[in-house]
């Protein structure tokens, strides 16, 4: 948690809402402490710890990060 602000390059948060090894709070946490180097997250609405990528959003957000947000990035 303390390195997260540290980060050079666009962070993305994707969190399970029914995640039962690391609570939400943790992914959203994580979020806020990026700051402005945050894209907006992606809460997997019933999703848990090991399963985002059978979710159709987590595909297209991803997409969405190399594509625009990463790519576009200056890492300075």
């Amino acid at each position: 948690m303390t390195m997260i602000s540290k980060a050079l390059c666009p962070v993305l948060v994707m969190h399970g809402t029914e995640d039962q090894v690391v609570p939400i709070a943790h992914g959203k946490q994580l979020h806020e402490l990026a700051g402005g180097r945050a894209v907006t997250p992606l809460w997997i609405e019933g999703a848990g710890h090991d399963d985002l990528y059978t979710f159709q959003s987590y595909a297209r957000r991803l997409k969405r990060f190399i594509n625009y947000e990463l790519a576009g990035a200056s890492l300075s």
